[in-house]
């Protein structure tokens, strides 16, 4: 038997993931626009603000695809989120959190002991 947060625990990631999109956009839409007047193609690694705004992108990407994997692989399979994956998640976490503490690697790190310790 799964709890309620366990059995959510993809869309709480796939929502992080968009609430990432979402965010890299508002705080870089100027650098986003002119990304796109440059015409997209060869422009992210123009300058440091491009090249940043493209892996914060990405990064966002992916946790949206992991989000829905998580959900699809609970939903179909109707089993419990390995726990080596919540291990991994913590990883990932702890040395976001080292290398950048003003962030939002601190959700991942809750998501993970969720995952680790789930029932």
């Amino acid at each position: 038997m799964r709890t309620l947060i366990t059995k959510h625990i993809g869309n709480i990631i796939i929502i992080t993931g968009v609430l990432h999109l979402m965010l890299g956009f508002f705080v870089n839409w100027q650098t986003a626009m002119d990304m796109y007047r440059s015409g997209l193609v060869n422009t992210a690694d123009q300058n440091v603000e491009r090249f940043g705004f493209f892996w914060f992108q990405i990064n966002g990407l992916f946790v949206l695809f992991t989000g829905s994997f998580i959900q699809h692989y609970t939903t179909v399979s109707d089993k419990q989120i390995p726990v080596r994956f919540g291990y991994y998640l913590l990883c990932i976490a702890l040395i976001g959190c080292l290398l950048e503490p003003l962030s939002g690697f601190y959700l991942y790190a809750i998501l993970a002991l969720f995952i680790i310790f789930q029932k």
